[in-house]
């Protein structure tokens, strides 16, 4: 005998069922995309950590050959040229500035460009066409560098009698270190990132990028033993000239890292409200 199959009318979802789902699904995207939103601004400092300690075991690397030397840019201002067959201004008391330690490093080079395992995940690709320089150039749109922004500490090519309180820029002394002659390797920056690439997306951080000034933000910094993490440069301990890494009182025998302040944003950010106003 043949089954006669019934018809099943499914409902339809009603107006009002359907905003219901809509409004349920915005929820849960509003709820869950500052989640992920985070999720992958750690990801990033983290591939950038990895990577300011990949490019401070190239200078390790570079002062084992050298007997304990690492980059010096000479005693006087003078032009050298990079593999990508530049004239670069370097030496004297500013030394290899704006991570230009690389460019004597041709070894680790790819090319004319300096190998991604070494630089920000976020800073921008090298643009040929971009011609302008520093300090013109629009750090969030333009990638006008082929070095990363990982400054070498001033503290190794300045001499320790010369970093003292109060030190004038007149006052430094040229004159190159050894690693192996670091008092305190953990507490002493070797390596530290100049500009905050892979900073958390606000008006606040915009703004202080825009001024090229990421000082007040943790950003990646590796001492002399090889220990890596994000520390604001606006928290190191008082220099004897500028601010931050550069020019540690008594330099290679000094401390520029408080321990206590490790992954903290400067404790004075709060002075700063311009981005606000």
């Amino acid at each position: 005998m043949q089954q006669i199959e019934t018809p099943v009318h499914r409902r339809a979802f009603t107006l009002l069922e359907l905003l219901a789902v809509i409004g349920i699904v915005s929820l849960l995207i509003a709820i869950l995309f500052p989640v992920l939103s985070s999720v992958k601004q750690t990801s990033s400092e983290l591939v950038c950590v990895t990577r300011i300690r990949n490019a401070s075991l190239a200078i390790t690397q570079y002062a084992d050959d050298n007997r304990g030397s690492v980059p010096f840019a000479g005693y006087t201002p003078t032009t050298i040229t990079n593999p990508a067959h530049e004239s670069i201004r370097v030496g004297g008391p500013t030394g290899f500035s704006y991570g230009q330690w690389v460019n004597i490093m041709p070894e680790h080079w790819t090319g004319d460009l300096w190998p991604e395992s070494m630089m920000c995940p976020d800073q921008p690709p090298f643009d040929p066409e971009f011609t302008r320089q520093w300090p013109d150039a629009d750090l969030l749109t333009d990638g006008f560098r082929r070095q990363p922004m990982y400054d070498l500490s001033g503290a190794f090519h300045i001499s320790t009698q010369s970093l003292v309180k109060n030190a004038s820029f007149e006052d430094l002394v040229v004159q190159p270190q050894r690693i192996h002659n670091v008092a305190y390797p953990s507490s002493k920056a070797l390596l530290y990132e100049f500009f905050g690439f892979c900073l958390e997306t606000s008006p606040e951080v915009r703004f202080w990028q825009s001024a090229a000034q990421t000082q007040l933000f943790a950003t990646s910094v590796v001492a002399v033993d090889g220990s890596a993490y994000r520390y604001a440069t606006r928290n190191a301990l008082e220099p004897a000239h500028g601010a931050g890494f550069d020019y540690t009182m008594n330099g290679i025998q000094g401390r520029d890292i408080d321990h206590t302040l490790i992954n903290k944003d400067a404790l004075d950010r709060l002075q700063f409200t311009t981005w606000n106003e």
